[in-house]
């Protein structure tokens, strides 16, 4: 007898449960009456996360077939508008991008799918999915119920939604396998003006372009109003990302349910955590489709990452896009697959019981949860050690769910009549999903159990068969009773394995019998062991049944394969002749343009020009982002990366060698992380309509304080926090005087305004400098001043340890805001008459810090080069390399080509991919296959970011893509140094010791 069980056993009869298909839509798929309908029948889904574009096309197959095995039915799907359509008006569906076939390859793989085409995605991805070309037109309100964006997302659709259509799910399994179609993506993050109107708008088109499934709008802070859910012809749904040790999560999930079945709808929860610990307490608490996002880690190929918030104010996403789910990036599974297919199992043994089942209210769970007792005590809703879910299953019976989210073990008991209680351990940090009173046909119930439910089938010859394991998290001994109605004899008993069985004269009590057969009736029996097959054959009023119990222990499939790990003595290595565009013609003035003002949505940019570094004390970066690198004559300044904001970089111009003939030429760099794939006030860099590059360079001359001299001129106070501000006028005979952030009063929240006149500067130009304009104009894509060119010193501020608010205005113009994340200011033209008004927002006593006058001339006569991947591919392709024992160092502002044969990476080959990883400091690596770009890793880290998203210290090669190209760029102010790489081992691997 085999120990271990595999949950194989099908669905239960329909005559058993309610009659699923009578109360079904006519249509294929339907979300209404509470349930999701799949022709005519109500299911219960589970969805992971594929995202083609993030896979080899040679590996889509073995990822849909992971998926299957997982036990899940449906995959969801984001098609990037940015990927396709590159530039505007060219669209691209081949490859990797042949999404259509990639959905032939999802029905042939026998999964639904869910396909989520925008226009916004979010995905961790560059810009969301949003083109740069559209976010950064100052005429398209992206997102908003505006006639330029929907016009633009048109020529996008009429691109995808044909596709999309071709490929629905048309009933009886014709057709493709989309089941869903979501529009747009989380809206309520986002602050839309009008979120029916502009989802009402893509549900139109979507419409008239031939989607006939159901279209979903997901809301991604459980809004769903503001997420467009009252548009016509949509669907809600919600993703939920709770504390995995939330006990109130079950509680959170009814919540929800019921919010959709108010709408006509299930609970769609699109997205989710990928624990599945948390995703059973979704299914016991009623949601009929979950969708655990990123259950399939992927990478991000040919600069696909994006930038955000996660973890600290700026993160760049890594190329590997990894949260952990049960199959890493290079189609590994991970332990958790083994719980996905126990919760596959769980739900496919209840079928149509569990998917018209009801969610028992809220004093019903509390009653029952008074019935069980953990140490000793009753439990409640309240108790923050557990969640606590309960279905009343269709056609008779309950499943609860009970989740451990406590540190400590618990002992619990429930009680059964007259009986001694049902008593089953929950350890810490586990679950289980325990089935009561079902029943089993002819008046005969699975009354109670410690196991879980993993198979249940009828046969009119065979008669029922029930397959309980021990829970995953749980394993060891189970015990399980059925009930058997009055006047039942038992006439055969078999058994092998370890069970032991007794029957139980009197339903009510504990007797035993000493073997239960024969014509005394018996009203129940025990099952205890570890594991066993128990068949029977009963004689009951209704006839004679049979009934074989089979108990197990979790299975574990999950295999740890990996390669073996190769680590390289050697690597070719060739002198970098980077690749850059013609230079543009010499940029007139000193406004220089974004990068995506040239038609460059990734890449990088690199601004140069010949200038005197004489008595240059630093640079203010204009609108800087992502990653910026300066070189000047032979000073090499290390890369930073800058919200977007105006960065100030002290740098010594009188170190800076200079030949007698010319200006040593001056070099910026400006490389392209990534657009903002949230919209985020705090940073401009994470605003999505933000552009990337500079738009301008002060080289700064003087630097003065800035901290004395100031008058309090206003105060605003309030008085409660609900309530209206109070102005208070300081005295004006005289006004108060004092340093910057010196006002003292008892009361907060509360605005300090102080003024004060600018100091005398000693600083004048040349007339050659620029032009004698004194005005300032408007960056319609930033709302940010620019100042055209002055005979006037132009000066910014900057802020030391400031940690609240402050917006600056100079003689009343409204200039800018400094902020803890932001903390240097373009000012424009000063002159000694200037008015420097500063209002400083404190709730709680932040400090405002110092200030610093920067004063200088902005830098004119700029060119502009631009670099993509193509250009760096030329570069690659023409490189001669020579053979190089590691480590190998590359000294600061230049870059080497490094290779690593196709023959090296075989070697450590598995899953048709080789993972990479190296150690060293102060270098970007960008990897190049014979195809694609494979990806950048940063090794040492970026001052001014934090990567996230995944694990970032690995590449992935799939065997087609031959030879590995590394470009590796010094990013210190000392040489790059890259010490080792390693070929193979798993994803998992701890990259130093070769361990798990």
């Amino acid at each position: 007898m085999n120990q271990e069980s595999d949950g194989r056993f099908g669905y239960v009869a329909p005559d058993l449960a309610v009659s699923n298909a009578r109360k079904g839509s006519p249509d294929p798929v339907a979300l209404t009456q509470g349930r999701l309908w799949i022709d005519g029948k109500a299911r219960v889904l589970l969805c992971a996360s594929v995202f083609p574009f993030r896979i080899p096309r040679s590996q889509w197959e073995q990822r849909l077939n992971a998926v299957k095995r997982l036990g899940y039915q449906v995959i969801d799907v984001y098609t990037p508008w940015n990927l396709h359509m590159r530039e505007p008006g060219k669209a691209d569906f081949s490859g990797r991008l042949d999404i259509e076939e990639f959905l032939r390859m999802t029905k042939r793989a026998g999964l639904y799918a869910l396909i989520r085409p925008g226009p916004y995605i979010c995905a961790e991805w560059d810009g969301g999915g949003l083109p740069a070309w559209v976010l950064t037109d100052p005429k398209i309100r992206a997102r908003q119920h505006d006639e330029a964006f929907l016009e633009a997302v048109r020529t996008w659709y009429q691109q995808i939604i044909p596709i999309i259509s071709r490929q629905q799910y048309a009933g009886h399994g014709h057709g493709g396998p989309v089941i869903m179609v979501q529009a747009d993506n989380e809206l309520d993050f986002f602050d839309c003006e009008d979120p029916t109107g502009y989802i009402g708008s893509l549900a139109s088109m979507m419409r008239e372009m031939g989607v006939r499934v159901p279209i979903v709008v997901c809301a991604g802070q459980g809004d769903m109003t503001r997420a467009g859910a009252d548009a016509a012809t949509v669907a809600p749904a919600v993703n939920l990302y709770p504390d995995d040790d939330d006990p109130d999560f079950d509680r959170q999930v009814r919540y929800y349910r019921h919010a959709a079945s108010r709408r006509g709808a299930p609970l769609v929860v699109t997205e989710t955590n990928r624990v599945h610990r948390t995703l059973r307490r979704l299914v016991g608490s009623g949601a009929a489709f979950i969708g655990p996002y990123l259950q399939v880690s992927g990478w991000d190929f040919d600069y696909g990452t994006s930038v955000n918030s996660w973890g600290s104010l700026e993160a760049f996403m890594t190329s590997d896009y990894d949260f952990g789910g049960a199959v890493d990036p290079a189609g590994g599974e991970r332990p958790e697959a083994d719980q996905a297919r126990r919760l596959s199992a769980i739900i496919n043994a209840l079928g149509d019981r569990l998917s018209m089942a009801q969610v028992a209210d809220e004093g019903a769970i509390a009653s029952f949860a008074g019935r069980i007792r953990a140490e000793g005590r009753p439990l409640s809703l309240e108790d923050p050690r557990l969640g606590l879910g309960l279905l009343n299953l269709a056609g008779g019976g309950e499943l609860l769910t009970l989740t451990n989210v406590s540190e400590q073990n618990l002992e619990l008991e429930a009680e059964r009549g007259n009986g001694s209680p049902d008593r089953w351990p929950l350890p810490a940090k586990t679950g289980v999903m325990l089935v009561r009173d079902l029943p089993l046909g002819s008046g005969c119930f699975l009354e109670a159990t410690s196991g879980e439910l993993t198979g249940l089938e009828f046969d009119e010859k065979t008669g029922v068969r029930v397959q309980v394991d021990a829970p995953d998290m749980i394993p060891g001994p189970l015990w399980l009773r059925l009930a058997f109605p009055a006047d039942t004899s038992l006439d055969k008993v078999r058994i092998d394995g370890d069970l032991i069985w007794h029957p139980l004269a009197d339903a009510c009590e504990d007797s035993v019998q000493d073997t239960g057969l024969g014509d005394e009736p018996v009203n129940g029996l025990v099952l205890s062991g570890k594991y066993g097959v128990l068949q029977m054959m009963l004689t009951t009023p209704e006839g004679r049944k049979s009934i074989t119990v089979q108990l197990g222990q979790p299975v574990t499939r999950v295999q740890a394969l990996h390669a073996p790990i190769v680590r390289l003595e050697s690597v070719g290595k060739a002198e970098c002749d980077q690749v850059w565009s013609s230079p543009s013609a010499s940029i007139p003035g000193s406004r220089l343009p974004m990068l995506e003002e040239r038609g460059l949505w990734s890449g990088s940019g690199l601004y140069s020009t010949r200038c005197s570094p004489d008595g240059i004390r630093g640079m203010v970066l204009r609108q800087a982002a992502d990653v910026v690198g300066l070189q000047w004559g032979d000073l090499v300044m290390p890369w930073v990366a800058n919200g977007g904001g105006d960065y100030w970089m002290p740098l010594d111009g009188s170190a800076i060698q200079r030949t007698d003939d010319e200006d040593p030429l001056l070099s910026i760099r400006v490389g392209i992380w990534g657009h903002s794939n949230f919209d985020d006030t705090r940073l401009q860099a994470l605003r999505l309509s933000a552009g990337r590059g500079l738009s301008g360079v002060l080289a700064v001359h003087e630097v003065l304080p800035l901290n004395s001299g100031w008058q309090v001129t206003e105060i605003k106070r309030w008085s409660s926090p609900g309530g209206k501000a109070d102005v208070v006028l300081p005295g004006q005979d005289p006004v108060p005087r004092m340093g910057f952030g010196g006002w003292s009063a008892s009361y907060w929240p509360r605005v300090v305004t102080y003024a004060r006149s600018l100091p005398s500067l000693s600083v004048s130009y040349p007339a050659e400098a620029g032009t004698r304009s004194r005005s300032r104009i408007k960056n319609a894509s930033s709302d940010r001043m620019l100042d055209e060119e002055s005979l006037l010193p132009v000066g910014a501020l900057h802020f030391k340890g400031c940690r609240c608010k402050c917006e600056v205005e100079l003689n009343g113009c409204q200039i800018g805001t400094i902020t803890p994340y932001e903390s240097t200011l373009w000012l424009g033209p000063l002159q000694a008459t200037d008015r420097l008004t500063i209002r400083t927002w404190q709730t709680w006593g932040e400090p405002t810090g110092t200030i610093e006058l920067l004063v200088g001339e902005p830098i004119a006569d700029w060119n502009l080069r631009t670099q993509d991947l193509t250009m760096l591919r030329k570069s690659a392709i023409r490189a001669i390399f020579e053979d190089q024992r590691l480590p190998v160092t590359c000294p600061p502002g230049s870059c080497l080509w490094l290779r690593i044969s196709r023959s090296a990476l075989a070697q450590a080959q598995q899953r048709g991919s080789t993972i990479v990883r190296m150690q060293g400091q102060g270098l970007q690596v960008t990897a190049f296959g014979e195809h694609t770009n494979l990806g950048r890793l940063v090794l040492g880290g970026l001052p001014g970011t934090i990567f996230a998203g995944g694990r970032g210290d690995l590449l992935i090669v799939p065997q087609e893509e031959g030879d590995l190209s590394l470009l590796i760029e010094s990013t210190g102010k000392e040489a790059g140094r890259l010490d080792s790489i390693q070929l193979g081992g798993a994803v998992d691997l701890n990259s130093e010791s070769g361990d798990r």
